[in-house]
């Protein structure tokens, strides 16, 4: 029974809609009996930018630093930096991780992507020599939630709206956690977040709390399994292709196969 719950927030004002719908959710996790850990990334000052010094003494070439090999090398000789390492704590620590965020540029904001590249890290969250990808990540059996806003209606992030599909711009985000192993979850969107007033945001909240009420029994997205693929040269297989011939619809967001979504 998943009973522990990370939020990871990055917005900066702490009385945006953003923070309001953290509270809520933290309110409600609460309220189930959940134990919560907070990463407030703004108010800790996480630091989202890649320095070379943090990691240069863990690597072999301390003239051409590979990040991703020298951070790796750091995790595992305990050596990362302390702001770090208590974040990859935390989220060994949870088993649901619950993102809450602002779309910025059809993507998440550049602090919480800082968060990505210097938490899920090679020998903690995949391995990927070890075969330790998607169903078989090394965060396997946790469960993860994006709840984000976005400034534009709903219409308008629709296949046919101005802005394109909101499944799109979010196959990155929700593929690199799949990527760790991370079950995924439908995310919560609200849309139109600079139209707000409280009648509305009463019923977000209402359906918020819903949602996050049945965390535990929701079905997870669909991504495809570590299985069928093939190495090299790292491509859906052909048993694989030859089982979709048949199917008019796309497996994936970003495997689309030509298919329609």
């Amino acid at each position: 029974m998943l009973k522990r719950v990370l939020v990871v927030f990055a917005h900066e004002e702490p009385k945006s809609l953003n923070a309001t719908l953290k509270n809520y959710a933290i309110s409600v996790f609460k309220e189930k009996g959940y134990e919560i850990k907070e990463s407030d990334l703004y108010a800790q000052k996480f630091d989202p930018v890649i320095r070379r010094k943090e990691v240069i003494d863990s690597s072999p070439n301390k003239d051409h630093i590979q990040y991703s090999h020298a951070i790796a090398n750091a995790y595992a000789a305990k050596a990362l930096p302390p702001y770090i390492q208590q974040e990859l704590d935390k989220v060994s620590w949870a088993d649901v991780i619950y993102f809450q965020f602002p779309i910025y540029w059809y993507s998440m904001p550049a602090m919480l992507k800082g968060w990505f590249e210097k938490v899920l890290i090679s020998g903690f969250a995949y391995d990927q020599r070890q075969g330790k990808l998607l169903d078989n990540g090394l965060l396997k059996g946790k469960r993860t939630m994006l709840s984000f806003t976005t400034g534009a209606s709903e219409a308008m992030f629709t296949p046919n709206g101005f802005n394109g599909d909101i499944n799109v711009a979010l196959w990155p985000i929700q593929y690199s956690l799949r990527f760790c192993g991370l079950d995924v979850l439908k995310p919560f969107m609200v849309h139109g977040a600079h139209y707000m007033n409280d009648e509305r945001l009463a019923e977000i909240k209402k359906t918020l709390k819903e949602k996050l009420s049945k965390i535990q029994e929701e079905k997870p997205m669909e991504y495809i399994s570590f299985k069928e693929f093939s190495f090299p040269p790292g491509q859906l297989s052909d048993s694989y292709m030859e089982k979709m011939s048949g199917v008019e619809t796309a497996p994936t967001v970003g495997h689309h196969l030509g298919k329609r979504m």
